[in-house]
């Protein structure tokens, strides 16, 4: 399993759990802190976490968890 998988898996499992809260807005750096990894396997976690839906990126704003359906 990648560092991105894992960060994947984690961020998942954190908006199922409410960590994330549906809105909050995601720094890149924090999670690059959080897993101990560079900014790289932070942003393909996020792309990948957007294209399912779960993210929501605005530009010149972010990444934010998505609202619920």
């Amino acid at each position: 399993m990648t560092k991105r998988d894992r960060i994947v898996a984690s961020l998942r499992q954190m908006i199922r759990d409410g960590e994330l809260p549906r809105g909050s807005r995601i720094q890149q750096d924090v999670l690059a802190e959080m897993f101990s990894t560079s900014i790289t396997p932070v942003r393909e976690a996020l792309v990948l976490l957007e294209a399912e839906g779960l993210l929501v990126g605005e530009p010149n704003r972010g990444v934010s968890v998505a609202d619920a359906d």
